[in-house]
Formats: C-alpha cells, sequence, structure tokens
C-alpha cells in the first residue's frame, strides 16, 4: 500500500520539464488536472461519445508512473527505438511494484492510457495541455523552452496528429488560439 500512496504524494512534487527553466513551474498532478479539464471541455463541445469514468480514469494515470521514474525528458526517452522499448519495460516493471499487493490494480489503465477512444482523447489532451504550458511561457519571456515547443509543434503537424484533430474540431479551434497567442 505504501507504493501506491506514496507514488501520488510523489506526483505533486515533480517538476515537469525537469532539464529546462520554467518561469512558472509545473508538476505532474496540475498538468494531470489541467488535461482532465482540457478533455472535458472538447468532449462536450464537439459532444463525443466515450465513456467519460474510463477517459478521466485514463487520464488521472496516463502519467502515473513518473511517481517513480520522474519525468523523463522527450528527447532521452525518444533517443532510440531500443532506449523507448527499455524504458517502457521498465516503467511496466515499477507500475507492479506500485500495484504489489493492492486489492485493486489500475496497471492496465496505466500502461494503456493512451489506447482506445478513450486513450485517443488522453493522447490529444496530453499534447494540448502542453502546447498551452509552452505557450503561456513563451508570453512570459521563457525562450529556454523554445526546443520543447518546436518539438511539440512536430507533434502537432505530423499526419497522425492532423487526422485525429478532424475528429475533434473543438482541439483545433484550443490549438488556433493559443498559438495565435504566441504569434501575436
Amino acid at each position: 500500500m505504501n507504493n501506491y500512496f506514496e507514488t501520488v504524494y510523489a506526483l505533486s512534487n515533480l517538476k515537469r520539464f525537469p532539464t529546462h527553466h520554467v518561469n512558472k513551474p509545473q508538476n505532474i498532478v496540475m498538468h494531470t488536472c489541467n488535461c482532465m479539464f482540457i478533455a472535458m471541455y472538447i468532449i462536450e463541445a464537439d459532444q463525443i461519445e466515450c465513456d467519460r469514468g474510463v477517459l478521466l480514469q485514463k487520464i488521472l494515470f496516463h502519467d502515473f508512473v513518473e511517481g517513480k521514474t520522474g519525468d523523463i525528458a522527450a528527447p532521452i526517452k525518444h533517443h532510440s527505438k531500443e532506449l523507448y522499448d527499455q524504458i517502457k519495460n521498465l516503467e511496466a516493471e515499477m507500475l507492479d511494484v506500485i500495484f504489489k499487493d493492492l486489492p485493486v490494480n489500475f496497471k492496465h489503465i496505466a500502461h494503456h492510457a493512451k489506447e482506445g477512444k478513450e486513450g485517443e482523447i488522453v493522447a490529444l489532451v496530453d499534447i494540448i495541455e502542453r502546447l498551452i504550458y509552452l505557450c503561456m511561457e513563451k508570453r512570459s519571456g521563457n525562450q529556454v523552452t523554445d526546443d520543447v515547443y518546436k518539438d511539440t509543434m512536430g507533434k502537432l503537424r505530423t499526419k497522425s496528429f492532423q487526422k485525429m484533430l478532424k475528429n475533434y474540431p473543438t482541439a483545433g479551434e484550443i490549438i488556433f488560439h493559443y498559438l495565435s497567442k504566441v504569434q501575436a
């Protein structure tokens, strides 16, 4: 039981973007909560049919393992397929540790948070929340996060992301709104 609750509390102490100076630090809990608000806005505005309970659980647990591993920076995590696979294996092992001996096991939700219909929404709001945060950093004069911002812009331009946006017009509106604020 200790591993679970210690992981829960660790999430509020873990800084996102730990290798960058940020003007307004954000922890994993703040990010997760923001993702929930964004998701609820999008699914209501676009009248998306999905299991809201599953969606909120997947959002809640999508970065849960970071309570044990920390926020591994994307350039490191995606340096090579082999390293990415090793990190994913480590995360699965850490989830086993977190949920060991508990009467409930959320490992499946945490490990598959970005799969299925609800998982697609999790992936969408995860990057939108990241974009909003980085746009606010840029507007406050922070140029140190430019590499993360450029990486995020690259993800927004991928064919798979563009295809996904067609199903969620409100998500596109949110992205356009924040990008126009940075460009202004």
